[in-house]
């Protein structure tokens, strides 16, 4: 939770710069280009980010080495190849119709950033698998916003004269590049540690694939349940609510840091307590983050909902405009934060195909709401199609897991013990 904090900040303190230099209309632009990256970056991830988390663990209790080295080996390969192909796919489809002008001179960097964004989330899930769960956030959270901080500065030492967008997007690509070689340095470390085997074995990739499918499908829902918004602001070409948006929704992303980053440890430690039977253990691990999350959101929420103007007005002038979609997204990450990680549970306990139908749903909610609020009410419509969506699909989560598993989660508070068990 410390780094992830620390790293939240060093983030938030970069985008303050970015903001200031640029501007709002061009801050815009720069966000939709850099959610643009984002979003289409998980269809290269293929779900491998998830499913590493999923198998890795498995193999190192095996003594499986060479299996584990392969995974991430080829893990790598082919979602650094995707990367760069559906890059190029995205630049042709720019060229043809740009939703800014300033789109068709600066998305030559998303040949970049796309497999770089694939690459740093698949490193971190992998770090995760490893047992590594604070090392897996130093190049995301650490290195990318120091190293894109840096570059920035040198830009504006050779460069006095106003910040351009495809500079801001050069500082941050090379702040992505910094933490993917960090993140890649730390798996090899890690991998020495693994037993070697002799003989031969082959790639289970049926196996691979037949988990990393349906995760690919959640991490895409889920993308476009949390960063639709983003995406279609800048679509409909609203560039100065695109700019004050997107510091309403960093700031609202604090309230779940906590549970974020209690996530990194629980995700792989609840396929393992389950697959073993330790129900007990699972239910103590599930409350406990459960708890600590919705504290840390709920004080978090009330500082930022009492003091959002001022921090927006970091930022420049013209972003305080955010606060009231500020306000209404924390309401829809304090109800995020208080069934905890229900989402990861459904995961690594073979609900998979049912959290990719309940995201599905959410995600089709937010468009659907997206689609007829923010050509009316700009970023205020975002908000709400982002808040109403995100507890959606969360309080739909928990109704299954009833349904499937006979105990409810209770918002801020967690799984009952079971009657017998009393």
């Amino acid at each position: 939770m410390g780094l992830r904090g620390t790293g939240l900040a060093l983030a938030l303190g970069v985008n303050v710069l970015f903001a200031r230099l640029l501007g709002l209309p061009r801050y815009g632009e720069y966000v939709f280009l850099t959610v643009l990256a984002a979003f289409v970056a998980v269809f290269a991830r293929m779900g491998f980010d998830v499913a590493v988390m999923r198998f890795l663990p498995e193999y190192r209790s095996a003594g499986t080495g060479r299996l584990a080295r392969r995974l991430l080996t080829r893990s790598n390969a082919l979602v650094g190849s995707l990367g760069f192909a559906i890059a190029l796919l995205t630049l042709a489809g720019l060229a043809i119709s740009p939703p800014f002008p300033i789109a068709s001179r600066t998305s030559l960097w998303l040949l970049a950033l796309v497999p770089l964004t694939a690459l740093s989330s698949l490193n971190q899930g992998i770090l995760q698998g490893m047992g590594q769960p604070a090392r897996a956030l130093w190049g995301e959270y650490l290195i990318r916003p120091l190293a894109a901080a840096v570059m920035l500065l040198l830009i504006l030492d050779m460069n006095p004269d106003p910040l351009r967008v495809a500079q801001g997007l050069a500082a941050i690509t090379v702040g992505l590049g910094a933490g993917v070689m960090v993140q890649w340095f730390l798996i090899q470390k890690a991998a020495r540690k693994l037993p070697v085997e002799s003989g031969t074995m082959r790639s289970p990739w049926r196996l691979w694939l037949g988990v990393a499918w349906p995760l690919l499908g959640i991490a895409f829902l889920n993308m476009a349940a949390t960063r639709s918004d983003l995406l279609l602001l800048g679509i409909f070409g609203k560039r100065v609510a695109e700019g004050y948006y997107q510091p309403a929704v960093r700031l609202a992303a604090f309230v779940s840091f906590g549970l974020t980053a209690l996530n990194g440890v629980v995700a792989p430690l609840i396929a393992e307590l389950y697959a073993e039977k330790r129900l007990g253990e699972l239910r103590a691990v599930v409350n406990r983050t459960i708890r600590w999350g919705s504290v840390f959101g709920v004080i978090v929420a009330l500082v930022f909902g009492l003091g959002g103007r001022p921090l927006l007005h970091l930022f420049g002038p013209g972003f305080g405009a955010g606060e009231s979609p500020l306000l209404i997204l924390l309401a829809g990450q304090i109800v995020n934060v208080s069934v905890g990680p229900v989402g990861y549970f459904l995961a690594m306990t073979g609900s998979h195909r049912a959290a990719f139908w309940i995201l599905l749903v959410g995600a089709g909610l937010e468009v659907a709401v997206a689609l007829v609020a923010i050509p009316l009410w700009g970023a205020l419509g975002a908000a709400w199609a982002a808040s109403l969506a995100l507890a959606g699909w969360n309080l739909a989560m928990v109704g299954y897991l009833h349904r499937r598993h006979g105990f409810w989660i209770l918002p801020f508070y967690g799984i009952p013990r079971p009657a017998h068990a009393a």
